[in-house]
Protein backbone atom coordinates (compact mmCIF):
# COMPACT_ATOMS: atom_id res chain seq x y z
CA UNK A 1 0.00 0.00 0.00
CA UNK A 2 1.49 3.37 -1.02
CA UNK A 3 0.61 5.80 1.61
CA UNK A 4 0.54 9.81 0.67
CA UNK A 5 -1.76 11.05 3.13
CA UNK A 6 0.08 13.76 5.77
CA UNK A 7 -0.72 13.66 9.31
CA UNK A 8 0.43 15.84 12.18
CA UNK A 9 1.01 14.69 15.55
CA UNK A 10 1.81 16.93 17.99
CA UNK A 11 4.30 19.34 16.07
CA UNK A 12 5.61 16.10 14.41
CA UNK A 13 5.34 15.55 10.72
CA UNK A 14 4.84 11.57 9.86
CA UNK A 15 4.10 9.97 6.39
CA UNK A 16 5.67 12.92 4.59
CA UNK A 17 6.98 11.09 1.87
CA UNK A 18 5.43 8.53 -0.14
CA UNK A 19 5.63 5.65 1.84
CA UNK A 20 5.68 1.86 0.37
CA UNK A 21 4.32 -0.63 2.87
CA UNK A 22 3.93 -4.07 2.85
CA UNK A 23 1.94 -5.99 6.32
CA UNK A 24 2.18 -9.49 7.06
CA UNK A 25 0.06 -11.39 9.42
CA UNK A 26 0.29 -15.28 10.22
CA UNK A 27 -0.52 -17.93 12.68
CA UNK A 28 2.42 -18.58 14.78
CA UNK A 29 4.17 -22.04 14.23
CA UNK A 30 3.73 -24.98 16.44
CA UNK A 31 1.14 -27.93 16.30
CA UNK A 32 -2.37 -26.24 18.50
CA UNK A 33 -1.31 -22.77 18.14
CA UNK A 34 -3.64 -19.96 17.72
CA UNK A 35 -1.44 -16.80 18.25
CA UNK A 36 -1.67 -13.82 15.41
CA UNK A 37 1.87 -12.42 14.40
CA UNK A 38 2.23 -8.86 12.42
CA UNK A 39 5.06 -7.53 10.95
CA UNK A 40 5.19 -3.84 8.61
CA UNK A 41 7.37 -3.04 6.15
CA UNK A 42 7.69 1.00 5.23
CA UNK A 43 10.06 -0.08 2.46
CA UNK A 44 8.53 -2.12 0.21
CA UNK A 45 9.57 -5.39 2.29
CA UNK A 46 13.58 -4.68 2.85
CA UNK A 47 13.94 -4.31 6.02
CA UNK A 48 11.43 -4.77 8.94
CA UNK A 49 9.76 -2.54 11.23
CA UNK A 50 10.42 -3.76 15.15
CA UNK A 51 7.62 -5.22 17.30
CA UNK A 52 5.26 -3.19 18.92
CA UNK A 53 5.04 -3.76 23.22
CA UNK A 54 7.07 -6.07 24.70
CA UNK A 55 5.47 -9.41 24.42
CA UNK A 56 6.75 -10.92 21.67
CA UNK A 57 9.18 -14.03 22.44
CA UNK A 58 11.93 -12.33 20.85
CA UNK A 59 10.62 -12.12 17.06
CA UNK A 60 10.78 -9.42 14.91
CA UNK A 61 6.94 -9.17 14.73
CA UNK A 62 4.47 -7.98 17.23
CA UNK A 63 2.43 -11.06 18.56
CA UNK A 64 -0.94 -9.48 18.36
CA UNK A 65 -2.86 -12.66 20.46
CA UNK A 66 -0.53 -10.89 23.63
CA UNK A 67 -2.26 -7.67 23.07
CA UNK A 68 -6.16 -7.93 21.70
CA UNK A 69 -7.92 -10.40 23.74
CA UNK A 70 -10.02 -12.83 21.06
CA UNK A 71 -7.40 -11.96 18.10
CA UNK A 72 -6.15 -15.39 18.13
CA UNK A 73 -6.76 -18.57 15.17
CA UNK A 74 -5.53 -21.66 14.40
CA UNK A 75 -6.07 -21.01 10.59
CA UNK A 76 -4.54 -18.11 8.44
CA UNK A 77 -6.04 -14.63 8.33
CA UNK A 78 -6.67 -12.36 5.33
CA UNK A 79 -5.39 -8.46 5.60
CA UNK A 80 -7.26 -5.93 3.20
CA UNK A 81 -7.22 -1.98 3.09
CA UNK A 82 -9.96 -0.05 3.02
CA UNK A 83 -10.76 3.93 4.18
CA UNK A 84 -7.08 4.24 5.78
CA UNK A 85 -7.44 1.30 7.81
CA UNK A 86 -5.90 -2.35 7.75
CA UNK A 87 -8.39 -4.96 8.41
CA UNK A 88 -7.58 -8.48 9.24
CA UNK A 89 -10.46 -11.16 8.94
CA UNK A 90 -9.96 -14.25 10.47
CA UNK A 91 -11.68 -17.20 11.78
CA UNK A 92 -11.76 -17.25 15.82
CA UNK A 93 -11.22 -20.03 17.65
CA UNK A 94 -14.43 -21.31 18.28
CA UNK A 95 -14.31 -21.05 14.20
CA UNK A 96 -16.57 -17.92 13.83
CA UNK A 97 -15.25 -15.12 11.25
CA UNK A 98 -14.22 -11.96 13.04
CA UNK A 99 -12.67 -8.92 11.85
CA UNK A 100 -10.41 -6.27 13.46
CA UNK A 101 -9.01 -3.13 12.03
CA UNK A 102 -6.00 -0.67 12.82
CA UNK A 103 -4.86 2.45 11.69
CA UNK A 104 -1.03 2.45 10.05
CA UNK A 105 -0.46 6.24 11.33
CA UNK A 106 -0.78 5.10 15.26
CA UNK A 107 2.65 3.46 15.08
CA UNK A 108 1.84 1.00 17.46
CA UNK A 109 0.54 -2.31 15.89
CA UNK A 110 -0.33 -3.15 19.54
CA UNK A 111 -3.99 -0.87 18.32
CA UNK A 112 -5.70 -3.13 16.76
CA UNK A 113 -9.69 -2.95 17.30
CA UNK A 114 -11.77 -5.26 19.88
CA UNK A 115 -12.15 -8.01 17.34
CA UNK A 116 -15.61 -8.48 16.05
CA UNK A 117 -18.01 -11.71 15.51
CA UNK A 118 -19.47 -11.10 11.86
CA UNK A 119 -23.22 -11.87 11.98
CA UNK A 120 -26.62 -10.79 9.12
CA UNK A 121 -28.51 -10.27 11.95
CA UNK A 122 -26.99 -9.89 14.74
CA UNK A 123 -27.49 -13.31 16.74
CA UNK A 124 -26.27 -16.19 14.67
CA UNK A 125 -22.44 -15.54 13.83
CA UNK A 126 -20.56 -16.94 10.18
CA UNK A 127 -18.68 -19.96 10.77
CA UNK A 128 -16.39 -22.15 8.44
CA UNK A 129 -13.85 -24.63 8.82
CA UNK A 130 -11.50 -23.11 6.04
CA UNK A 131 -9.64 -19.74 6.41
CA UNK A 132 -11.89 -16.70 4.99
CA UNK A 133 -10.57 -14.28 2.36
CA UNK A 134 -10.96 -10.74 2.93
CA UNK A 135 -11.61 -8.50 -0.24
CA UNK A 136 -11.61 -4.53 -0.83
CA UNK A 137 -12.76 -3.28 -3.78
CA UNK A 138 -12.82 0.65 -2.93
CA UNK A 139 -16.21 1.04 -2.19
CA UNK A 140 -16.34 -1.86 0.54
CA UNK A 141 -15.09 -4.86 1.91
CA UNK A 142 -16.21 -8.94 1.27
CA UNK A 143 -15.52 -11.79 2.62
CA UNK A 144 -15.76 -15.10 0.90
CA UNK A 145 -15.78 -18.23 3.02
CA UNK A 146 -16.38 -21.62 2.48
CA UNK A 147 -19.81 -22.84 5.15
CA UNK A 148 -20.14 -25.75 7.19
CA UNK A 149 -22.36 -27.13 4.36
CA UNK A 150 -19.39 -26.90 1.45
CA UNK A 151 -20.94 -24.04 -0.34
CA UNK A 152 -18.98 -20.97 -1.29
CA UNK A 153 -20.43 -17.68 0.93
CA UNK A 154 -19.85 -14.14 1.15
CA UNK A 155 -20.93 -11.11 3.32
CA UNK A 156 -20.18 -7.13 2.51
CA UNK A 157 -19.88 -4.14 4.10
CA UNK A 158 -19.49 -0.65 3.23
CA UNK A 159 -19.03 0.22 7.12
CA UNK A 160 -17.25 -3.14 8.36
CA UNK A 161 -16.63 -2.29 11.68
CA UNK A 162 -20.45 -3.01 12.48
CA UNK A 163 -21.45 -6.13 13.43
CA UNK A 164 -24.17 -6.35 11.03
CA UNK A 165 -22.84 -7.57 7.26
CA UNK A 166 -24.97 -8.19 4.49
CA UNK A 167 -24.79 -11.74 3.21
CA UNK A 168 -24.93 -11.99 -0.48
CA UNK A 169 -28.08 -14.94 -1.29
CA UNK A 170 -26.27 -18.30 -2.22
CA UNK A 171 -28.93 -19.55 -4.13
CA UNK A 172 -29.29 -16.30 -6.62
CA UNK A 173 -25.11 -15.97 -7.22
CA UNK A 174 -23.58 -19.06 -5.50
CA UNK A 175 -21.87 -17.09 -3.15
CA UNK A 176 -20.89 -14.34 -5.72
CA UNK A 177 -22.07 -10.60 -6.57
CA UNK A 178 -21.31 -8.01 -8.63
CA UNK A 179 -19.49 -6.57 -5.93
CA UNK A 180 -17.46 -9.85 -4.60
CA UNK A 181 -17.44 -11.97 -8.05
CA UNK A 182 -15.21 -14.89 -5.97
Amino acid sequence: RRHTRLRTVTGVQTCALPIYCVYAVWVGAGTGSTNLWFSESRDGGETWLPPSGSSNDGYQATKLSAYIPGLASAKSPSLAWFDDRLYISYLNTNDQLALSSWDPLSGDATQWSTPTVLSSDGSSSFTSTLSPQLISNGDGLAITWVAADGTLASTLSTSPDTTIWTAVDAAAGGGTSPFNPA
